[in-house]
């Protein structure tokens, strides 16, 4: 009879994805923050069957791999003021440490986006990360993560919601050691004489599993060939007994601490709406529905002939960047479609402000996120209605304009010193 076989399942309540700042990028790191919400991580490495004629009419299993790649899709989920400057560190720019606004508590995270040689980013300008995602069962990570994609997307009676694409060089399974000839020889150390359990380095977490003695999560302070020191007390094994030692989560079971975050209504926002020679953010327009912020980030990761199937840097084309927006049939709305037919350029701020920070600024007293574009209007939808009431559907192209000396930028404010 077989022992030792586990039969548990991961739980869908139990995922979860962590994050860290990548010191050298495409270099795993430990993750030091938890994303607040869903995503799915996936193997994007491609499987290449070359054609032979060899008289097998299926075909041999001759295989091999020409490229390796991951992509992590972070749903739509309620966007805050603490989370949002992730996904702007993973798409525009690395900024790491908010500055403060004079002597107040808020902190100000600022992304420009490129629209010259001069502010066109390299790669250590972006906030590149290591992911971690998986369940209670099973632990993968991606290196070299950056934003393919950003949405922001909002609308009466909700929340703004902000979601992501994400790129990665590629995913790699936690190491997992089948130990058949283990023994706990003390409160803190596992020995194999397989000498197999090098594979855990000192400072990760690992997750035993088919002892009942000893299944758990515990943190190697020493790993070397037959010998595996961890932090956590353990129980005296008998010698012989088959256990898996698979490296999980930075954090282990209990996982990293919470962040603390604030969601952002979409009845919190004001829109604004400028000529190109005024002033961002002076004159309110009334009668705004809904509208959804999409950002092509253009960054690229580049393969090349250098020893590896994997990107090895990353390039930056232009962005591309869109609100399309819901109005009221409105004079404002009519104004604008009349700026559309002339080929009017405008400025566009959506201010979108949460609760008081602790202690006013020199420019902030509330937290805010700010999406502020230069552009021209690419179209306006023909007249429709939602609930009895007319309505018109426009979208807005961001473009650089010499007079305002601006493009595109984003702004959050919140009370957090450092995005780890």
């Amino acid at each position: 009879m077989p022992v030792n076989i586990n039969t548990n399942s991961g739980s869908k309540a139990m995922r979860k994805i962590q994050m860290g700042l990548e010191v050298t990028p495409g270099t795993i790191v430990p993750a030091t923050a938890v994303w607040r919400g869903p995503g799915v991580l996936t193997d994007n490495r491609q499987i290449v069957y070359p054609k032979e004629d060899i008289g097998i009419g299926p075909g041999a299993d001759r295989v091999y791999i020409p490229f390796l790649g991951a992509s992590l899709a972070l749903a739509p989920i309620e966007e805050n003021f603490e989370q949002g400057p992730y996904l702007f560190e993973l798409g525009a720019k690395k900024v790491g440490t908010g500055v403060a606004d004079g002597a107040g508590s808020g902190k100000i995270y600022t992304y420009p986006f490129w629209y010259s040689q001069a502010n066109k980013p390299v790669q250590a300008g972006i906030g590149i990360r290591t992911f971690e995602a998986g369940d209670d069962m099973h632990f993968e990570k991606m290196e070299f993560g950056f934003a393919d994609t950003i949405t922001l997307d909002g609308k009466s009676k909700g929340a703004w919601m902000m979601s992501a694409s994400l790129l990665g060089r590629q995913v790699t399974i936690g190491p997992t050691y089948t130990a058949s000839t283990i023994a706990f020889t003390n409160t803190h150390t596992i020995t194999d004489s397989a000498n197999g359990l090098g594979v855990f380095p000192t400072g990760v977490i690992v997750k035993v599993i088919g002892s009942n003695l000893n299944d758990g999560i515990y943190t190697v302070t020493t790993g070397v060939a037959g010998t595996l020191t961890v932090s956590e007390t353990t129980a005296t094994e008998i010698a012989g007994n088959t256990i898996t030692i698979t490296q999980f989560f930075t954090g282990g079971g209990a996982g990293l601490a919470l962040p603390v975050v604030e969601d952002v209504p979409f009845g919190e926002s004001k829109l604004y709406i400028d000529a190109i020679g005024g002033t961002m953010g002076a004159t309110q327009m009334a009668g705004l529905l809904a509208a959804t912020l999409t950002i092509k980030t253009g960054i690229v990761g580049q393969e090349t002939a250098n020893g590896a199937i994997t990107f090895d840097h990353l390039e930056f084309t232009p962005e591309d960047i869109t609100l399309k927006m819901t109005f009221l049939m409105q004079s404002g709305a009519i104004a604008e479609k009349r700026n559309w037919q002339t080929k009017v350029p405008r400025l566009v701020r959506i201010q979108s402000q949460g609760s008081a920070l602790t202690t006013p600024g020199t420019t902030y007293t509330y937290k805010t996120r700010n999406i502020d574009l230069a552009g021209v209007w690419d179209k306006f939808d023909a007249i429709g209605d939602q609930n009895g009431v007319d309505i018109i559907v426009g979208t807005f192209h961001a473009k650089y304009d010499a007079t305002a000396a601006k493009y595109c930028q984003i702004l959050y404010v919140n009370q957090v010193a450092s995005l780890p």
